[in-house]
């Protein structure tokens, strides 16, 4: 399925808004309404969606950054992307400042300088610690009198002390200034050329003028920012100037999408370690596409090579496979030094899944250009995309459309305006149930009165059990605290590490160099610390979610018996005559959302905690630790040098100690907090559930008024019209701005609405789904129940031949199902319904990815499902082969889950074929799954997912099709 282009996203956004204030408009329209009295729940509704379309304000652009080292062809890469050369392309830095590109009808330049009262507040800065960050700056700009002149030989260009101050009183003003360049003829060379040299002195790190830049904004005619894409350019992650790198990490943490460059052949430097390192902490290295530059100039070394040596040179497709591998192990390997002994813990399994769905592109600058000029192309990554550019945009378009913030609104506006219009429907249709079957009120009243104290009675019984087991979790968690200090002990011990690493750097300094005070900063320490414990942290929250988890199951069983409870009692004083008292389903509505919330609380909360772990150094701290600084420049005369060191390691010492009691003291209140949290959100449910009852029960009377009025007035009639007509309009609605969002039904032929199997309700819930969401969503209606088919004489498992026949047979869609990036309630129960499995007793499953830890779990999920539900007694996998190591493991796996199946009866084989690549699950009932990506559907699990797929969010869009034969076409085995 191809993704929404990110200008049709923000369109169909736009015009969602529209629909829901349409909505809005309506429902107040019948604020005043008197036959259906329904105006207060129309009211409220009005307000609920007012505050939706308040809350999901819709940013004005798509923020895209482009991140690399020095020497990774960021620019030569970012004038391909814009298809105008603008960025200069020489070896100097040449992105010294942040550049902005945005679409315009023209090229313009806007440079902007920083105000004279921001300059002159960091020139006493510096004046008080020219080592700070911020005053890094002034450091660079004083060092340009020291620096050989600029221009070349012909032309040299002396920055003494009174060009300086020429450029201060130049571009420098109370407020700011600016400048503006601009080309009024794009096909004139000479302008062009002109232009980009004029912005040049202001770009470049071999002039002082960046150094007064703030930042810089230029206009293109690019169709990649027509969609509405605001392009970065970022400083270099290798720069030298301590100050610029600090401006790209800074930028990063607000964007849409960044586009990591990194140089084809070179393994990562530690710059580009710790950035990873630093999108994963912070959640969004799912924005992120890894971009291997420069491919043309590698291929082209390993075809010298190989004809040096007399060989026949590997296609450049291979040699790109071989560092696809290469550059995945390396980001494997990323994290495992963080593993401490602990590499196989939930958390740093989740982060390694994150690092394995970052999209890795191959691209050449040069071979784009010369294919766009007409020129040969040597060595072509791809025939239709020499430069694999255009796979590069795809990419990118494929995560503005699924990961922006326009997206999260998108998705956010749907399930909210959808929400809102059901739950407004069941209120319409519950009030005209009431009209036409109430007969008389007082009995009604006196029936519902009597459900309203039976209910109550069992309501307390709920609330004392769950109260209990709430009582239960927190002491849980409170026990676990002991467990807990001693790992903070040992994480803190991790942390120390780092710290020692910048003692050994700042030992071996020159003794003038320490006495400068060129030492003992620690630039980027917190950071590097926080990254180099945060999946230790997270598996420290996580342990407290596993216990928040176990109550979580216990509550959902409690409400599961107060709802069937509830249903007895109304059995039990005949409400069902007169009235619809449905509170098991509001119940299992209730249970829905509140979990829903609950994973929601719990990523948040975590991801709140992982990323501001670079914030356990305070004020208070900061200021002790440069106070400890300044005994080493005051050391002289003979053994200056092994003073100077002895004050080093005592200040270290000093250091380590104030740094440790911090982060032990950061760590232990986040902890705390964390608990405190699922605590206090443990306790509230009880009460919370039972209020949702009350207002059922109150909107319930409120159903008996309005049959007694409509009754007595003869106004049943227009009762139904009106309730017709505001349903009919919220329906249409709906389903407007389903379709904005993707979600528009397929159209399926007639003869598809006869069913090979038949469509029975499950007698029992998949255990994975709560009852609320049980039915799956229909997209292509599933006919009505017909006869079912001739019974299947299996005499054992199809042969492969048999299997091809059931899915040639299957030709005809009975339902599909549309995944969108971060839904959840996708259990398997819900994609493989008991429906479609029932009669199946053998199955085959082709996926070619199933190695991996967490399609493993996938795999082990289904498979039981299968088993408990069909009850499928066979199955047999088709996978692929990955490399020697995840294929042992695979295996080893596969192995284990037999063994267990086998313990059950079921017979569980199979096998690898390296060119597999369809997915499906075929069912010998004629039932065959399409898997649009196979198992592999969810993004890395945390909190309540870790144990229930249906809070686990799915990771890209996909499709599943439910298909089967039509009725003659039914495939017999005797």
């Amino acid at each position: 399925m191809t993704a929404t282009s990110p200008i049709k996203l923000r369109q169909n956004i736009l015009a969602a808004k529209a629909e829901i204030e349409s909505v809005r408009q309506l429902l107040l329209a019948n604020e005043k309404e008197r036959h259906l009295a329904l105006g207060y729940e129309c009211v409220r509704t009005a307000t609920q969606l007012q505050d939706l379309l308040e809350k999901q304000a819709v940013p004005s652009e798509y923020r895209v950054a482009v991140v690399g080292r020095f020497k990774a062809g960021k620019s030569s890469f970012v004038n391909e992307l814009l298809g105008r050369k603008l960025a200069g392309e020489e070896t100097n830095p040449e992105t010294a400042a942040v550049t902005t590109f945005r679409y315009g009808s023209d090229v313009r330049a806007r440079v902007n300088f920083l105000s004279r009262e921001q300059w002159l507040g960091l020139k006493l800065l510096h004046a008080d610690n020219p080592k700070d960050l911020e005053a890094h700056r002034i450091t660079n700009w004083l060092r340009f009198p020291t620096r050989k002149p600029d221009g070349g030989a012909d032309k040299p260009e002396i920055f003494d002390d009174a060009r300086l101050a020429a450029l201060e009183r130049e571009y420098l003003g109370d407020g700011g200034k600016f400048v503006e360049l601009g080309v009024s003829d794009l096909n004139d060379r000479k302008a062009v050329i002109a232009f980009r040299k004029e912005l040049k002195q202001f770009t470049t790190g071999s002039r002082p003028h960046h150094c007064l830049v703030e930042r810089i904004e230029i206009t293109v005619p690019s169709p990649l920012l027509e969609q509405g894409i605001l392009l970065i350019d970022t400083p270099g992650l290798g720069d030298t100037e301590r100050f610029r790198v600090a401006l790209t990490e800074q930028i990063v943490k607000d964007v849409d999408a960044v586009l990591f460059l990194t140089k084809s052949g070179p393994a990562f430097d530690q710059s580009e370690k710790d950035f990873l390192l630093s999108l994963l902490r912070r959640g969004s290295v799912k924005q992120l596409v890894f971009v291997v530059t420069q491919v043309d100039q590698t291929y082209e070394q390993h075809v010298n090579a190989a004809k040096s040596d007399d060989e026949e040179p590997e296609p450049i497709q291979m040699r790109i496979d071989r560092e696809r591998r290469r550059l995945r192990a390396e980001l494997d390997s990323t994290l495992m030094a963080l593993g401490q002994g602990s590499e196989d813990s939930p958390a740093l399994e989740r982060y390694r899944e994150q690092l394995g769905e970052i999209e890795l592109v191959f691209t050449s600058a040069i071979n784009h250009r010369k294919a766009n000029g007409g020129e040969e192309v040597h060595f072509p990554l791809h025939p239709a995309d020499p430069g694999g550019m255009l796979d590069m945009q795809e990419k990118l378009m494929q995560i503005l459309s699924s990961e922006s913030r326009l997206a999260h609104v998108a998705r956010a506006l749907r399930s909210g305006a959808a929400s809102e219009i059901e739950q407004m429907l069941r209120v319409i249709e519950a009030r005209r149930a009431a009209v036409q079957s109430v007969k008389d009120k007082e009995v009604a009243e006196q029936k519902l009165g009597e459900f309203r104290r039976l209910f109550g009675e069992a309501g307390d019984a709920f609330s004392r059990t769950v109260s209990e087991d709430a009582e239960l979790l927190k002491r849980s968690i409170d026990g676990g605290v002991k467990l807990a200090e001693a790992r903070i002990d040992a994480i803190v011990m991790s942390a120390d590490k780092v710290l020692g690493d910048f003692e050994s750097d700042d030992a071996g300094r020159h003794w003038r160099t320490r006495r400068s005070g060129t030492w003992g900063y620690m630039h980027g320490l917190q950071t590097k610390v926080a990254n180099a414990i945060f999946p230790r942290v997270a598996g420290l929250l996580g342990e407290q979610q596993a216990e928040f988890s176990n109550f979580v199951e216990k509550f959902d069983a409690h409400l599961a018996g107060l709802a069937d409870r509830s249903a007895r009692i109304s059995e039990q004083v005949d409400v069902g005559a007169e009235i619809r008292v449905d509170v098991a389903a509001r119940l299992r509505d209730f249970l829905t959302r509140s979990l829903e919330a609950l994973q929601g609380l719990i990523e948040a909360e975590e991801a709140k905690i992982i990323q501001l772990l670079e914030d356990f150094v305070t004020d208070d701290v900061s200021e002790r630790i440069s106070s400890a600084r300044g005994a080493v420049s005051g050391v002289w005369g003979s053994g200056t040098t092994i003073g100077q060191t002895r004050e080093v390691k005592a200040f270290y010492a000093q250091v380590r100690a104030i740094l440790a009691t911090a982060l032990e003291g950061h760590l232990r209140a986040k902890h705390r907090e964390h608990g405190e949290i699922l605590i206090g959100r443990a306790g509230e449910l009880p009460d919370k559930a039972l209020s949702e009852v009350k207002a059922e029960l109150e909107r319930i009377g409120k159903d008996i008024t309005a049959a007694a009025e409509a009754a007595s007035s003869g106004q049943k009639v227009a009762f139904e019209g009106l309730a017709s007509n505001l349903a009919s309009a919220l329906e249409k609605a709906s389903e407007k701005i389903a379709i904005l969002f993707g979600s528009e039904p397929e159209v399926v032929s007639e003869a598809a609405r006869a069913p090979t199997v038949p469509n029975v309700t499950p007698t029992r819930t998949p255990p994975d789904v709560p009852s609320a969401i049980a039915a799956p969503v229909v997209l292509a209606s599933v006919p009505p129940p017909m006869a079912e088919p001739a019974p299947v004489m299996v005499a054992g498992p199809p042969s492969a031949s048999e299997w091809e026949q059931i899915q040639a047979a299957a030709s005809l869609v009975f339902q599909q199902f549309r995944l969108q990036p971060e839904e959840s309630n996708w259990g398997w129960g819900k994609i493989f319904g008991a429906k479609y499995l029932r009669g199946a007793t053998h199955a085959l499953l082709i996926d070619p990815y199933l190695d991996l830890p967490h399609q493993r779990r996938n795999l082990q999920e289904v498979v039981q499902w299968l088993c408990d539900t069909g009850p499928v007694k066979s199955i047999r996998i088709i996978t692929g082969h990955r490399d020697a190591l995840e294929t042992a493991e695979g295996d080893q796996h596969l192995r284990l889950i037999a063994e267990q199946l086998a313990g059950q009866g079921v017979d569980l084989n199979w096998e690898r074929d390296r060119n597999e690549h369809d997915r499906f699950l075929m069912l010998d009932n004629g039932i065959v799954f399409k898997l649009g990506k196979g198992l592999d559907i969810y993004r890395a699990t945390q909190g309540l997912g870790v144990n229930n797929p249906i809070y686990r969010r799915i990771k890209s869009r996909t499709t599943i099709d439910v298909m089967g034969p039509r009725k003659d076409d039914l495939v017999g085995r005797g």
